[in-house]
Order: C-alpha cells, then structure tokens, then sequence
C-alpha cells in the first residue's frame, strides 16, 4: 500500500475535483502534493455518533481519589500512554491516582516498569463501557502525537469523550475544538512534547470541571461534532474523483 501511495499518490491528487481531509495538518501536506494545481481542500474533523454515544457525564472529584480513562484501539507510541503513566508516578501528592486503559492493550506491551496505579481491562462494550466511564473523573485523549510529526489530529476518542460529557486532557491540537471559547472549554491541553503532564494541574482542572459539572455536561451536549461514517488508515484523507 505505501508503495502504490509513493508511486501513484500525487499523480491521483492532480486528477482530482477535490480533498477533504480530517485536519489541517495533512490538508496543507495534500496541498503541497498538487502544486502547481490547486485543487480544492477542507478539513472535514472525525465525529461521534451521538445517536449510539448516551451521555454518561463523569464522576465528582472527591478530592482524594482520581480515576483517570484512556480509550485505546491498540498501543501505538503516538498515543502517549507511557507519558501519563510517567507523569502518574511522578506525582508525590496526597491525591490517589488511578488509570483505566481500555481496548486491546495488555500491560506487558507497555515499556514501564510500574503499572501498580493502572488498570487494564481490554475492549469494552456496551452497558459495561457506560458504566466505566460514568465512573471516571478525565478522560484521556492522544499526548504524543510529535512521534509522528504531527501537530493537529481529529480524535475519535475526544469525539466520543466530547458526546458522552467526559472532561479530557489532550496534547495536541483538534479541528473540532478550535472554536470553543477558553470560558467553556471542558479540556485540558498540554505541550505536544515529552514532557510530563502536570499531575497538579490535572487535580486541578477536575476539581474545576467537578464544580461546573452541570454546565460542563450542557456545553458538551451542545458542542457540534459531525456524525462518524467510518475511518481510513490511509492517510485520514477522502479524495473527490472526476
């Protein structure tokens, strides 16, 4: 396939009426592809569809329990779940700190030593997913898409974060996100590095989110988030044939 994309790729973009790809980032890579052509792009970001998504909303943050969610396909690095395990056991505070990993991952495919603060509990479905994240304070989002050199990605995950009322932490910018207003934002953005989250500042801004939980809810719901058909891993782009 990465052949027949190498070989074929920017001769199939010149013949085409249009593109729309799920961000900015690999809209203006396609653009640069079609030059000196300029072919017609839009950024089009991956949804949720609410329709099946019930909004579960999250847990109050008691101030001393913390339960963290990180919704997984598969391991890959660019997700970053080594990074906020890192930052997990780096904290020395008072607050206990727990992280579910959902999805096809076990824990021996984790290059961390410790996992006693985190829970794996493979692909979930159904009533057994609602109940887990009804039961969660954060989500977690993608926190190191620099491994793939990219700054800006459409999260299937914040989509169904965003539909289902869960406040998340995220490093990276979201198409789909832009507009909302710093005053209703109910996500928490750090640098796109390898740095370790601010574990502080994580128990912060659930007690922020846990104190507006209602309103958080509210903006959520009405938060758009266009309906997902589907999802390619070829480059997170539809081409528009003649």
């Amino acid at each position: 396939m990465l052949l027949l994309e190498q070989r074929y790729g920017t001769a199939v973009l010149r013949n085409c009426c249009g593109i729309i790809t799920t961000n900015n980032t690999v809209r203006q890579f396609q653009e640069t592809r079609t030059a000196p052509k300029q072919v017609p792009t839009i950024t089009i970001g991956n949804g949720a569809d609410i329709a099946n998504i019930p909004m579960t909303g999250f847990k109050v943050f008691d101030g001393k329990w913390l339960d963290l969610v990180f919704l997984l396909s598969r391991l890959q690095p660019w997700q970053g779940l080594e990074r906020i395990i890192a930052s997990i056991n780096a904290y020395s505070g008072d607050i206990k700190i727990r992280l579910h990993v959902l999805g096809n991952v076990r824990a021996e495919e984790v290059d961390i030593s410790d996992l006693s603060k985190v829970q794996f509990y493979g692909p979930q479905t159904g009533e057994a997913l609602d109940r887990i994240l009804a039961n969660m304070n954060l989500g977690i989002s993608t926190l190191a898409l620099y491994k793939k050199n990219m700054d800006e990605v459409s999260s299937l995950k914040t989509g169904e974060y965003t539909a289902r009322g869960l406040p998340f932490i995220l490093a990276n910018e979201d198409s789909d996100l832009s507009a909302v207003a710093p005053d209703r934002r109910f996500f928490l953005q750090f640098n796109n590095d390898d740095s370790l989250p601010d574990m502080t500042q994580i128990i912060e801004f659930a007690q922020a989110m846990t104190e507006r939980r209602e309103e958080i809810m509210a903006i959520c719901a009405t938060t758009p988030r266009r309906c997902w058909i589907g999802a390619s891993n070829s480059g997170n782009m539809l081409i528009l044939c003649k």
